[in-house]
């Protein structure tokens, strides 16, 4: 079978190719897509898989290779392995130049082009390549680390130019500045800060050159997007083989081993197997794992061993360096050097240990081991870029007595070891499989060939697509159901805002026209236009310059209101609808109007848990699958809705909330409310905003509250819960049963909360249901230190004892301790303050969360404008 597109640009073909039966099948034929040609660059032979990143090489070009030809160009040491897979198309293996020499250092010190790059910077590669590409046509260069960027103007100057993607393994800036934190030694310390700075200001200079970037972690996106806001940015994370790590392979494996008399253990082929292993797995010539390994073995290692006399400590990985193999000499150390399979070693295993002080991406390494069955310690730097759980699927822990007692307790429990076992192999089944991941970036090559050919179409149709797919204007038409100024207001009047500023400061930026549909509940004719509707949320939009349409209704999901939504839609000619809520969702589905108009559906998540919930999860579930693209705050609202029947993943876009910083308080309004809400001079606020319903679960808040002051005597503080809802009178009852009422001040409704976050010390947010709350992202703009339950988007947001503290829903304790932590720590609360701070400014601001948007309505408008262009070239 001939390989294809990707399968959504096959089915896409299909879906048109059916509309159009009548057409006779030799033209049919002349329109069929041609196989995509994909050329690979990468520093190193993706063969044998001993390093992460040859493996990450390896696995995606494999799904590639399922869908395109793959042709591989890459630097080697000893020539072409013999073994290589065959899926490549073409493979051409250049020599590579010595590496690290004097000269290249010098070069590298004097210089403005940083050392990593000098060293993958060949004459050889440059003959290759350029003789490569005036030989033979690429759809699209994909270059594995920015190492290889040099190469660009040579891809740029190729006789019929490709699209260049750059796949970023690591933030090589970052890297680089975390291992001159560690480094001892002045001048290295010295050349890897220069070096640092360099790469930062390669990397901001490539983010405008490459025509698209993929990014191993939701983290790494946040990084680049802070270099270029408009980047196009993809995130596909690593991955690992599940086949190759399931019980009988290893099994298999481990069979062969002690048949070849192997086991290191001791043990006979008819032993039980004895798990007294802790392992780490890495490439050995590798600086971050070396500064792992040599501070695990010299100081965390022996407090093991006196607990654990029977274990051995076993560093697993090719070329170890002198130092590593230097550990060796430590009781109960074992180093293996370079092996042909690892699996051995995790069958021995009681814990894989990834105790990390540098580095940067995501690790193979955990995903390998929890693939194995093995459970995980990491410190937190080594679990970064993964979406793992504490307590769930790994342990995180830092510090030396932390990783020691945490090796002690999954040792010693056989429960804690079954639960990271199972977690760990469910996560990397159903979110890191390389098969998934694969299809995920083929479905980045072709969105970025299809932004490519709406710009490229030659002929007498070349003007027309340009005129549909590069608009001077996209028109938007947003329907919300709201009375106030709520979150869901607050962002659609923040968007309005930043595109408006956007289109003044940036001459690309399409200009936006926003206008609303609102909906009131009034006494006449349901579907008329209600006079005088100047509600909060309808005042404040007209203030704004936005049109807004307000249609009568008799009850909530009332399908009367379908005439005049159908009428105000025909009227205003949007090119895309979106929605923002069950309702509005529901409406626009009833009316068929999705049929005509190309469909965003914003999905804010369900705040209820009750049977009101599972009715709109329902309602949903008939709607979305009718949708173009979803948008949601969150991975977790992601997961969620791509149960739904009908709803691709794919389909799914997360974007989190945005936030526009208020101007600071003055100084005399902080006076006049800490004065009318009584409190002395140098009285501390715990402050919670949020509607008192029960998901809010601000009871269990003040039951904190009660913990904090019994065993914070010390403490003079009030509790502050600003917000109304159903909850106020159970609210009162516990505060009043707990002997605290007097300490709980319950604010009600307040118009403009700045004034309280100008005088909190700590935001508590205790919820039980969240997406991305906008409440953290207030707090965090006014500079507020926060405490947060760990549940729906807020990991994605927040990370713990970095931007916020967090803990467990309903784990009222921890909750007190962390609020006691902030209200007692003045250096911990300014570096929550300042870390959250920056978070806002660069992942959360108004601009990013526009600009995000725009590419999602851009990419919906091409695929509409080339679906309506293939209708004509059919015709």
């Amino acid at each position: 079978m001939p390989k294809l597109w990707t399968p959504h640009c096959l089915q896409h073909f299909q879906t048109r190719r059916r509309l159009f039966r009548g057409i006779s099948s030799a033209r049919l034929a002349t329109l069929e897509p041609t196989r995509m040609r994909i050329l690979l660059l990468t520093p190193r032979v993706c063969w044998p898989l001993d390093t992460g990143a040859k493996q990450r090489n390896h696995h995606l070009a494999r799904i590639l290779a399922d869908y395109a030809s793959v042709t591989l160009l890459a630097f080697t040491d000893n020539g072409t392995p013999v073994d290589l897979p065959n899926f490549y198309d073409r493979v051409i293996a250049v020599l590579r130049d010595p590496t690290y020499t004097l000269s290249k250092i010098i070069r590298g010190g004097v210089g403005s082009t940083p050392l990593p790059v000098l060293n993958y910077t060949t004459a050889g590669m440059k003959s290759a390549l350029s003789r490569l590409l005036s030989e033979q046509h690429f759809d699209i260069v994909q270059i594995e680390s920015i190492h290889l960027s040099a190469y660009l103007p040579i891809i740029r100057n190729a006789p019929c130019r490709p699209m260049v993607i750059c796949d970023w393994h690591n933030i090589e800036s970052e890297l680089m500045r975390r291992y001159s934190e560690q480094e001892v030694h002045t001048l290295r310390k010295i050349y890897a800060r220069d070096t640092s700075r360099k790469m930062r200001v390669l990397e901001r200079r490539v983010m405008n050159e490459f025509d698209a970037h993929v990014v191993v972690s939701r983290r790494d996106e946040s990084r680049l997007l802070e270099l270029n806001p408009s980047g196009r940015v993809s995130v596909v994370e690593n991955g690992v083989d599940t086949s190759y790590y399931s019980d009988e392979q290893i099994e298999k494996a481990y069979v062969a081993r002690l048949a070849d008399g192997r086991s290191r253990l001791g043990d006979g082929p008819e032993s039980p197997v004895t798990r007294r292993r802790i392992v780490f797995v890495g490439s050995m010539d590798y600086h971050a794992n070396i500064d792992a390994v040599v501070n695990f073995a010299r100081d965390v290692w022996p407090l093991v061993r006196e607990q654990k006399p029977e274990f051995i400590f076993t560093i697993v990985g090719r070329d170890p360096a002198t130092e590593v193999r230097q550990l060796a000499s430590i009781p109960g150390v074992e180093v293996s050097g370079t092996v042909d399979d690892v699996r051995p070693y995790y069958r021995e295993a009681v814990v894989a240990v990834v105790p990390l002080r540098v580095g940067g991406g995501s690790r193979l390494k955990i995903l390998e081991a929890m693939a194995a069955g093995i459970p995980v310690i990491s410190s937190s730097l080594g679990a970064e870029g993964l979406e793992v759980s504490h307590g769930e699927n790994i342990l995180i822990v830092d510090g030396t007595k932390d990783l020691k007692e945490a090796i002690a307790s999954v040792a010693a429990n056989d429960k804690l070891q079954q639960k990271l076992r199972l977690g760990g192999r469910a996560l990397v089944s159903e979110r890191y499989e390389w098969t998934r991941l694969g299809a995920a970036l083929a479905k980045v090559h072709d969105n970025l060939l299809k932004s490519s050919r709406s710009r490229q179409i030659s002929g007498a149709n070349k003007n027309q697509h340009r005129q549909q797919t590069t608009q001077a204007a996209i028109k938007l038409l947003a329907l919300v159901e709201a009375t106030t100024i709520n979150a869901v207001a607050k962002n659609i009047f923040d968007f309005h805002r930043s595109s408006l500023e956007l289109r003044r400061t940036s001459p690309n930026f399409p200009r936006v026209e926003l206008s609303l549909v609102t909906f009131e509940r009034a006494r006449h004719t349901s579907g008329a236009q209600p006079k005088d509707s100047e509600n909060e949320f309808v005042s404040a939009a007209r203030q704004l310059g936005l049109e807004v349409d307000v249609i009568s209704e008799r009850r909530r999901f009332d399908s009367s209101v379908i005439p005049a939504l159908r009428q105000i839609v025909k009227q205003r000619e949007p090119d895309i609808v979106l929605t923002h809520s069950v309702k509005s969702h529901f409406l626009l589905w009833r009316s068929k109007l999705w049929s005509e108009f190309p469909w965003v559906a914003f999905h804010h998540g369900y705040t209820t848990t009750d049977g009101k919930m599972r009715l709109y999860n329902q309602l949903d579930r008939w709607s979305l699958p009718k949708v173009n693209k979803v948008i949601t705050v969150c991975e977790a609202f992601a997961r969620e809705l791509s149960e739904i029947k009908g709803l691709a993943r794919d389909r799914i876009f997360v974007q989190h909330n945005s936030i526009r910083p208020e101007p600071r308080v003055r100084e005399e309004e902080v006076s006049a409310l800490r004065a009318r809400l009584g409190l002395a001079e140098h009285e501390q606020v715990v402050l919670a905003v949020g509607r008192l319903s029960r998901e809010k679960a601000h009871i269990d808040l003040i039951e904190a509250f009660k913990q904090l002051s019994e065993t914070n005597p010390e403490l003079s503080a009030k509790l502050i819960i600003v917000g109304e809802g159903p909850e106020r009178k159970n609210l009162e009852i516990a505060a009043h049963s707990l002997g605290i009422s007097e300490r709980v001040i319950l604010a009600g409704h307040v118009s403009n909360v700045q004034p309280y976050y100008a005088i909190a010390n700590v935001l508590a947010n205790v919820s039980h249901s969240e997406g991305s709350p906008y409440v953290l992202l207030e707090a965090m703009a006014a500079g507020v230190p926060i405490a947060a339950t760990a549940i729906g988007g807020v990991p994605e947001i927040l990370k713990d004892e970095e931007s916020a503290l967090l803990v467990a829903q309903r784990d009222t304790p921890a909750m007190a301790a962390a609020i006691g932590r902030v209200l007692c720590d003045a250096r911990l609360a300014f570096s929550l303050t300042t870390n959250a701070s920056t978070l806002v400014t660069t992942r959360f601001s108004p601009e990013t969360y526009v600009r995000s948007l725009i590419d999602v309505y851009r990419e919906l408008l091409s695929i509409r404008a080339e679906s309506n262009f293939a209708e004509i070239v059919l015709y």
